[in-house]
């Protein structure tokens, strides 16, 4: 049962993440979007999309941890699911990386942009990777 609270609460963070990562739908009563281009375009990360990010690692690999710990992932099932959580790791580390630079006060404008262009590719390869480690660890039985 635990586990599949924890599911339940990643599916809701994908979801919440995915949408908070979306600008909102400009209606003609609203007031015009800023230029592309300007100051801070494309420049900023926001942190409740990053702490989502981090949620969204964190669940599938809690989950792993638990179904190990129950005796609930086979070896070969271990060896196809390791691979696909160190690929996570390894792209959320990119995107805690590319924040880093965006939140630092010295970095460029072309630098803040390429750092924003890196935390959106990274986050949709966390996404992805914890996508499909979700869908392979077992759930608990009953």
């Amino acid at each position: 049962m635990r586990l599949f609270r924890t599911l339940a609460a990643l599916s809701v963070v994908l979801a919440l993440t995915a949408c908070a990562a979306q600008p909102p739908a400009s209606s003609p009563s609203s007031a015009p979007a800023p230029a592309a281009g300007g100051i801070l375009a494309g420049t900023l990360i926001d942190d409740r999309v990053a702490t989502g990010l981090e949620l969204v690692y964190n669940v599938p690999a809690h989950a792993y941890v638990t179904a190990d710990a129950a005796g609930l992932i086979t070896p070969a099932l271990k060896a196809r699911l390791k691979p696909i959580l160190a690929n996570a790791y390894a792209a959320l580390q990119v995107a805690r990386a590319a924040k880093a630079v965006v939140d630092s006060g010295s970095a460029s404008p072309a630098q803040r942009t390429a750092a924003v262009a890196a935390f959106s590719s990274a986050s949709e390869s966390v996404r992805a990777f914890a996508g499909q480690a979700s869908a392979l660890i077992p759930r608990a039985p009953g």
